[in-house]
């Protein structure tokens, strides 16, 4: 799958794609000016398309929000992992741009209100918490697509928790 990805032309971006613990491609792109996620998502559809021909395989990607700054790397790097883990939810070859996670909820899909839950921990109201933690796991009555369902869920509830955290005002 790397080496197909890499043999593909990243038009007018520049794209640098490893394998991170022997099977996670990561990617940093950069370009002339600002790059837009939408921009990184394009070139990403683009391997998509090559990987499936030539390696017979699928790809799914997150997009984190642009990183300017060294030391936002870590931080681009968990928006990414977290955006792309969104598969589970979504399909295969699936693309997640970070603004995206934060705003789409789709109907189908049990989400965790991070509003609700971050007015809930400033209260310190705990039964706000474990009625928004009830009504989510309510919803687990029909099957599920993919066992890891709630360990995807919880963990992107504890993500968007640790951002409130660090006050990052991403929620």
């Amino acid at each position: 799958m790397l080496e197909t990805a890499r043999a593909q032309d990243a038009g007018g971006l520049r794209r640098l794609l490893f394998l991170y613990k022997g099977q996670t491609m990561v990617g940093f792109y950069s370009g002339p000016q600002e790059l837009e996620p939408e921009q990184v998502a394009e070139d990403i559809r683009r391997l998509q398309a090559a990987v499936r021909a030539g390696a017979r395989a699928t790809l799914s990607a997150g997009v984190s929000s642009p990183c300017t700054e060294l030391g936002m790397l870590p931080q681009a790097y968990e928006q990414a992992n977290c955006c792309a883990r969104q598969n589970v939810f979504s399909g295969r070859e699936s693309i997640y741009l970070f603004s995206q996670l934060k705003k789409d909820r789709p109907a189908t899909i049990a989400y965790f209100d991070t509003g609700r839950i971050e007015k809930a921990l400033l209260g310190q109201d705990y039964e706000a918490i474990r009625a928004e933690l009830d009504r989510v796991f309510g919803t687990f009555g029909a099957p599920m697509r993919e066992y890891l369902y709630a360990d995807r869920l919880c963990l992107s509830l504890l993500f968007h928790i640790s951002l409130w955290g660090c006050g990052t005002g991403c929620l």
